[in-house]
């Protein structure tokens, strides 16, 4: 499932340190660098995900929804490998895990929306990407409640709705100090 909303990087920080208080995740690279291990944090790693001009997508396991991520070795071809210089990197996969993606939302005079990404029981057993045991093993109470906590701590924190999407507060800071507009879809608007 995606949640889209609109967030600056900045904004997505207090859902994440928020889920990094319970103690009830566990952070981590989805998509490893090439050629080197997933990295597994400690904590939420707040300072190298607002470091520099890309954000690093924040993925996250939650634990008490069992299905623990396993790891998948993706190929480069040889374009890419002479590119990279590089054979491959390691793909972390589980219904159990969370992330949010499309972290950089400003793009020009548009801000882009956010992707609060999940899976449900149907998701994941559709498209096969995860084996059955991996959703026979996913506790799907517990993953809801994980995915809902987070969905009512950003309702909590927002500044305000646009046709139906959270807006986070320093997207709407940008809205009232710059000429920008949200985008989702060729639809355009402000709040």
């Amino acid at each position: 499932m995606i949640f889209p909303f609109f967030a600056t990087p900045d904004d997505l920080c207090d859902p994440l340190e928020w889920m990094d208080g319970t103690g009830d995740f566990v952070f981590f690279e989805q998509d490893s660098r090439p050629d080197l291990p997933n990295r597994v944090f400690d904590c939420f790693p707040k300072a190298e995900f607002l470091a520099g001009d890309y954000h690093m997508p924040v993925s996250a396991w939650v634990k008490a929804a069992g299905s623990p991520p396993v790891a998948r070795m993706v190929r480069f071809n040889a374009e890419a490998r002479k590119e990279l210089k590089a054979s491959g990197r390691t793909f972390l996969e589980s219904p159990a895990i969370i992330r949010f993606s499309r972290i950089l939302a400003l793009q020009g005079d548009y801000i882009a929306p956010v992707e609060f990404i999940y899976e449900t029981e149907i998701s994941a057993g559709k498209g096969g990407q995860f084996d059955r045991s991996q959703i026979g093993q996913t506790e799907w109470v517990a993953l809801r409640a994980a995915v809902n906590g987070i969905k009512r701590r950003m309702k909590a924190t927002s500044a305000g709705r646009w046709k139906s999407k959270l807006v986070m507060a320093g997207v709407a800071e940008e809205l009232r100090t710059r000429p920008v507009k949200l985008w989702f879809w060729g639809d355009e608007g402000t709040i």
